[in-house]
């Protein structure tokens, strides 16, 4: 009776302990995080004006306000013929995990990867990455304005996988950016 009584009382923590895992609640947030930022490209620096907002919504990020057009230094160094509005983010990759591959989608689709044969593979996830040796993983982007919506999507080396959506809801204004 001692045996059933002990065996009962394993399973019935078992059983505990299992719909406590269950029921735990997942964060609606996703690991990573953008940011409004300001970056230097071939020594020309780039940043929103003051009008620029972003709010997340779960996994989605909606760029809204003002952008102001680029000025013919910016434009001649972001180098994309017919882009004339830019928005610039930090992304910020998984505290927790190691980036492996990175894509971005939006008008067109780029792709960093530690694996060269990757489709639309850009370049190496060293080249894309900004922080230092020993910081937690980011990059900055400028993307363009024109593109209403991107999808940006993280892989991490344990094979966790992770996608975000950036909308861009701006008015695209004709001031000059300074």
């Amino acid at each position: 009776m001692g045996k059933i009584i002990k065996s009962m009382f394993v399973v019935f923590l078992g059983l505990i302990s299992f719909v406590c895992v269950a029921c735990e609640k997942k964060s609606d947030k996703p690991a990573e995080e953008i940011t409004l930022a300001k970056t230097i490209l071939g020594e020309v620096e780039f940043e929103n004006s003051d009008k620029v907002k972003l709010k997340q919504d779960n996994d989605e990020w909606i760029i809204s306000g003002e952008i102001e057009t680029m000025s013919p230094a910016q434009a001649s160094a972001f180098g994309v013929e017919g882009i004339n509005h830019v928005v610039v983010v930090k992304f910020m990759f998984d505290k927790e995990r190691t980036i492996d591959y990175f894509k971005i989608k939006g008008e067109t689709t780029k792709v960093y990867s530690t694996d060269k044969t990757d489709e639309n593979y850009v370049g190496s996830i060293s080249s894309l990455l900004d922080s230092e040796s020993g910081e937690d993983a980011f990059c900055y982007l400028i993307l363009s304005a024109k593109t209403k919506e991107y999808e940006l999507t993280s892989k991490y080396t344990d094979g966790i996988e992770s996608t975000v959506e950036l909308k861009i809801e701006a008015t695209l204004s004709q001031a000059i950016s300074e």
